[in-house]
């Protein structure tokens, strides 16, 4: 009896399990919400750069993260000349952050499996603003680094599921910067949660319209349609990612994600086949979506022609 009792309890918990994995992300119960956020970001807002804290100011350790990536340097310039050792221990946060970076790490090798390295040798948690990291941007992918907000670390940890680190890290396998890169980038945002492509139209929508889902637009207008709190220090796109929605219209766009992934490798194969080329006729034609398009026109059954006014 007792045997037959746990072998229940575990097929139970699997059960659970596996439907808690298999559920939307958007589903999921929401582990913060928006005034709770304002008053953790708040206290991490972009600081004024600082000229003179000292060069030994920085907490800092290499991991060998394997895999990838191999071996990286997690540092917190200014820890404390910006404050950050008041509240928080440096190694603990370098240790969250290699979890962190392992885990986008994996997730990508699992969503790109064609690729064989990431450049990724520096992981800079920056406190304060400057040119290689705007007040206005989340992170900056640059060469062999990425440099990111305390802030956006608490926005990409607690709403964005980390796609921000995503994202980026993806940048660094790149040949190139644009709205190529930014296209491919962003398809695999919206393949873990079709909000982004809501955050995200411009790359998106045309495609979508036109194959999938005829009354995206409305879907669009009714999204960005709902109230936010400007008096919060979370970003506007940020509430309205975390704000509920029409789980009928999200899971529509799930669907019509799932239909656009032969296009999205595609433009992955473009990318990677012909990066100049790709690059500059995306800048040239100042279509962000053009490599979309391309691979739509050409893997997808074309949508049936508008009909002509007889009067033409």
């Amino acid at each position: 009896m007792v045997k037959n009792r746990w072998l229940i309890i575990c097929l139970l918990a699997f059960v659970v399990g596996m439907s808690a994995f298999s559920s939307p992300v958007w589903s999921a119960q929401k582990q913060v919400g928006a005034g709770e956020l304002h008053r953790l970001i708040s206290k991490h807002q972009p600081k004024r750069s600082l000229d003179d804290f000292k060069l030994t100011d920085i907490v800092s350790r290499e991991v060998d993260l394997g895999g990838i990536a191999g071996k990286i340097r997690f540092s917190i310039p200014g820890f404390k000349a910006y404050g950050c050792g008041k509240c928080h221990q440096g190694r603990e946060l370098l240790d969250r952050a290699a979890v962190r970076v392992q885990e986008v790490l994996l997730r990508l090798q699992h969503l790109r499996p064609d690729i064989a390295t990431v450049p990724l040798k520096q992981y800079i948690i920056q406190p304060w603003a400057d040119e290689l990291l705007a007040p206005r941007q989340f992170a900056h992918a640059t060469f062999d680094a990425i440099r990111i907000f305390p802030r956006t670390i608490l926005i990409d940890s607690l709403v964005y599921g980390n796609e921000t680190h995503l994202h980026e890290t993806q940048h660094l396998t790149q040949e190139f910067v644009g709205a190529a890169n930014e296209l491919e980038a962003y398809g695999l945002n919206i393949r873990s949660d079709p909000r982004f492509l809501l955050l995200n139209y411009p790359y998106f929508s045309d495609v979508i319209a036109s194959f999938f889902v005829a009354d995206f637009q409305r879907i669009l207008k009714e999204f960005y349609a709902r109230p936010v709190d400007e008096s919060l220090d979370v970003p506007r796109e940020v509430q309205w990612f975390m704000n509920p929605f029409a789980e009928k219209d999200l899971q529509s766009l799930a669907q019509a994600v799932k239909g656009l992934e032969p296009v999205l490798d595609a433009v992955t194969r473009l990318l990677k086949n012909y990066p100049i080329r790709a690059s500059y006729w995306s800048e040239q034609t100042g279509n962000a979506a053009f490599l979309l398009e391309v691979a739509a026109v050409r893997l997808l059954p074309l949508p049936p022609a508008a009909k002509i006014p007889d009067e033409v």
